[in-house]
């Protein structure tokens, strides 16, 4: 049986939603190779040891840096383990806002939202779907039922941010398409009938069309748990977050840095392994809305 874990991180105007998958059979070893490694970095097997540890979990650290490092180091000798990282970026620019009574104004989206942290967190949905795209191409032909356990969405379900952000989503000129307005508006419940539609109808965009989930014999919908209590999971956030922060640096023009030295070791793990047959390159590794050049720059980076 295949099981997917999935976690999102956010480093500046980057979201990204990465994870890793592989036979459940092989989850209980890799997870046990996780909780070796936090005891050789000093820290509780209850510990939750992620991109972006808790201050109380970070002192328990003689050097985060090289924590870091050596949780790279461990999961890219982990040969049991596909990972898939969906880096999303938010597009930061000026939109022309025409309402009644009210004269044309230009404002910055910081303006529109409230100066609302989390902007890019609307793309979520996006970066599901892609990272669900390359599991289930994985998964077919299917030999056994697939499931799918994702980070805990409480995030999502804060109701004075959702009546904000449907405040800001009217002031949103109809031509910015990539406003998701449903999981702006729903939330949790906008993934759940997303993956209802998936389940049923397969996904489509170009290069990665999927049979119906429920011919590759995916579970009826997916499972949320939380980090704190599944290395599968702490593994998921620590591949989302080197692969965020990869790109926020590069945004900023910092190269050489940390995360790009623990991204590219964690290239052979991304899609990139005997069977799977598509490579790195926009298979393990998305970054969307495509950016020509900052994906060029990467690419030159990690190779």
């Amino acid at each position: 049986m295949p099981v997917m874990f999935l976690d999102e991180s956010e480093q500046g105007q980057f979201l990204c939603v990465g994870g890793v998958y592989a036979a459940v059979s092989a989850v209980g070893r890799v997870e046990a190779r996780w909780r070796d490694l936090k005891q050789r970095l000093g820290l509780g097997p209850g510990d939750c040891f992620k991109w972006s540890p808790e201050e109380r979990v970070t002192k328990k650290l003689k050097s985060l840096a090289e924590a870091r490092l050596a949780a790279a180091e461990l999961v890219a000798s982990l040969e049991e383990m596909t990972a898939v990282s969906v880096v999303l970026q938010e597009r930061r620019g000026n939109y022309v806002v025409s309402e009644p009574g009210r004269k044309r104004e230009i404002l910055s989206w910081d303006q529109l939202s409230g100066n609302q942290r989390g902007g890019v967190r609307h793309f979520y949905l996006r970066g599901l779907e892609f990272a669900v795209q390359r599991f289930a191409r994985d998964c077919d032909p299917p030999e056994e039922h697939a499931a799918i356990v994702v980070d805990n969405l409480d995030w999502t379900r804060n109701p004075k941010n959702r009546k904000t952000l449907v405040r800001m989503l009217k002031r949103l000129p109809q031509a910015d398409k990539w406003a998701i307005k449903d999981w702006i508006k729903k939330g949790t419940e906008a993934a759940r009938e997303a993956y209802a539609r998936w389940l049923h109808e397969g996904l489509d965009s170009p290069g990665y069309q999927t049979r119906p989930l429920k011919d590759l014999l995916f579970e009826s919908t997916f499972h949320e748990a939380a980090g704190r209590w599944s290395d599968a999971l702490q593994i998921a956030d620590f591949i989302a977050g080197c692969s965020a922060a990869f790109f926020a640096d590069l945004d900023k023009d910092k190269v050489g840095g940390a995360s790009e030295r623990y991204l590219r070791l964690l290239l052979p793990r991304l899609r990139n392994r005997p069977g799977v047959g598509c490579g790195v390159w926009g298979n393990g590794l998305v970054l969307w809305p495509p950016n020509h050049t900052l994906w060029e720059v990467a690419k030159k980076r990690l190779s």
